[in-house]
């Protein structure tokens, strides 16, 4: 759905882009038109400056030189330059699909707005079990976020600007969009909002085993930095054994 945009910065969206490839930025930005009525800015953070196509965007455009330090250094640096009410976080790669029809009003908030896919395993199980009638969706994503899973990724997350203060923690390299979201939600109490279907899908790259493991590895750090023994860092201590267990009798198939 598009609405007739404004000029009005309270009511607008900007998108962060970071990467390292040219074509990869050039092909995720031309992906953003799905929200040509709120968008105001994308702020491309790389090394180096993007050579952008001739034609005109119907957004303002800026570059952030960074030296590559790293992907949460990068976000944070975007987050320095956000004016408007709302923002968003892409990766180089991923893109942005028009799956939901929206109100300017359902998305520039001062809420985290978390766009759902029932692909997903914890969502999946949410509506085929039919839980929405004993928990609502927000509830059931706080309690997926305390088990230490992610609710969607952080491409489906539009921030409020008040979160442009709280910096994502590059000391969890592999986990910082985590962390920043438990803490977003439970530190800083920011209301939460949910909206069926997803908008943003990631590099068809996929993520590594040894990442994955390094992800969970993480955050049962971070659950052991908060000083109690948590459903979280049980869950995911299990997770863990069941992908390590996974692994050995995959080895152990294949020396037969």
């Amino acid at each position: 759905m598009h609405l007739m945009k404004t000029s009005d910065k309270d009511d607008q969206l900007s998108i962060i882009c970071i990467g390292l490839e040219e074509d990869e930025i050039i092909q995720t930005i031309s992906t953003f038109s799905i929200f040509d009525n709120v968008l105001h800015a994308v702020y491309i953070v790389s090394p180096t400056k993007v050579n952008l196509p001739s034609f005109k965007y119907n957004f303002n455009i800026y570059h952030i030189c960074d030296d590559n330090r790293g992907i949460y250094e990068a976000m944070n640096l975007g987050l320095q330059a956000i004016d408007t009410r709302a923002f968003m976080i892409v990766n180089a790669g991923d893109y942005l699909q028009e799956e939901v029809s929206y109100k300017s009003d359902d998305i520039i908030t001062d809420s985290l707005i978390l766009f759902i896919s029932k692909r997903n395993l914890f969502w999946k199980i949410y509506f085929r079990l039919k839980l929405f009638k004993l928990i609502s969706k927000e509830n059931f994503a706080m309690f997926t976020i305390r088990l230490g899973f992610m609710p969607c990724s952080h491409q489906n997350i539009i921030y409020p600007v008040l979160s442009k203060s709280h910096p994502f923690p590059h000391s969890y390299r592999y986990s910082a969009d985590y962390v920043h979201l438990y803490e977003e939600i439970f530190n800083f109490k920011r209301p939460l909002k949910i909206i069926n279907g997803s908008i943003g899908q990631t590099s068809p790259g996929g993520v590594s085993d040894t990442q994955r493991l390094s992800v969970i590895i993480q955050r049962l750090q971070f659950f052991h930095s908060l000083g109690r023994l948590s459903v979280a860092y049980i869950a995911l201590s299990v997770y863990l054994f069941l992908i390590i267990l996974s692994k050995l009798l995959y080895q152990l198939k294949n020396l037969h």
